[in-house]
């Protein structure tokens, strides 16, 4: 992929994420990930997460659809690595592909 289409792709997320609500920090997007109380912590903590699936799951939502935990831990994700997996109009859901095992160092500002 060429600079220019990841630039155009970047972009047109970063739009649709505003237009949703959502926020967007230089090149990443202020996201959330549910998940247990205990596990929220330990993000927050360690600074990474880990792939149980093919991705990781975001919502431009601390509490929005889903109910996917009981906990929000608050992120920044660099758009480049994210798609969209899910559009409820005023609320995405987003996914990082991922293998399943992988570990992923992220930037988790704290449980919400």
């Amino acid at each position: 992929m060429s600079w220019l289409t990841r630039y155009a792709t970047s972009a047109a997320l970063a739009e649709a994420i505003l237009d949703a609500g959502g926020e967007i920090r230089g090149d990443s997007a202020v996201l959330y990930h549910m998940t247990d109380p205990e596990i929220a912590e330990k993000i927050v903590r360690e600074q990474e997460m880990f792939g149980e699936e093919d991705g990781i799951f975001f919502s431009t939502k601390p509490f929005g659809q889903g109910g996917y935990g009981d906990a929000a831990v608050r992120t920044l994700v660099p758009l480049r690595l994210l798609e969209i997996d899910d559009d409820f109009g005023d609320e995405l859901h987003l996914r990082m592909p991922v293998r399943p095992g992988d570990r992923i160092s992220v930037r988790a500002e704290g449980v919400v």
